[in-house]
């Protein structure tokens, strides 16, 4: 009796482990953010065609981050005041603003130049939001995607081989670009 439970126990624990190193995301570049303990993660890159590059980008709370984290704008007029009057709550420019990626671009590291992202969303694949207002805990995360024009494929080289296409994300809120993710040269199926 006690055997099917055990090995039930062990199957369970083994699958959870192959899931868990199937479901982990890839981290294809990163870079610190202006809000303590949370971080830009390049999860995945897909060339829609040959004119657009969709990112998914997940900003992630490591376990120092204090909760909660405001991600997203203040309001145009600032935060409430101690004591706000029925009023002010129902005005909106106290509603604070999201976060969006769209006011970022993408660096061709060959070329120098400058994709700015797109406002618009392709319908598939869907991977997330372009913009967000959360609150973020500690070791919690927020999955969102962005969309550029594509800098044209590399040509490939006098042997066939196509060189890797290098290019560099620039967000609102970051420290630093996030240099040398690599961008897929065939179109996504």
């Amino acid at each position: 009796m006690k055997f099917p439970i055990f090995a039930s126990l062990v199957f369970c624990h083994l699958a959870s482990a192959v899931l868990a190193q199937v479901t982990a995301p890839k981290n294809l570049g990163k870079t610190d953010t202006e809000w303590n303990g949370v971080s830009f993660v390049v999860t995945d890159i897909a060339r829609l065609d040959d004119s657009h590059i969709l990112v998914q980008i997940r900003i992630a709370a490591d376990a120092t981050t204090v909760y909660p984290t405001f991600i997203g704008l203040p309001p145009p007029a600032g935060f409430l005041p101690p004591h706000p009057t029925v009023e002010q709550m129902k005005d909106e420019k106290y509603l604070p603003l999201p976060y969006k990626l769209s006011p970022g671009h993408l660096l061709d590291q060959k070329s120098g130049i400058e994709y700015p992202a797109l406002t618009t969303l392709p319908p598939a694949p869907f991977w997330g939001p372009n913009a967000i207002t959360t609150n973020l805990g500690p070791n919690t995360w927020v999955q969102l995607e962005v969309e550029f024009n594509a800098p044209p494929p590399p040509a490939p080289d006098p042997d066939g081989n196509v060189p890797a296409q290098k290019v560099s994300l620039f967000f609102p809120k970051t420290k630093s670009p996030i240099k040398n993710v690599v961008v897929p040269t065939n179109p996504t199926k």
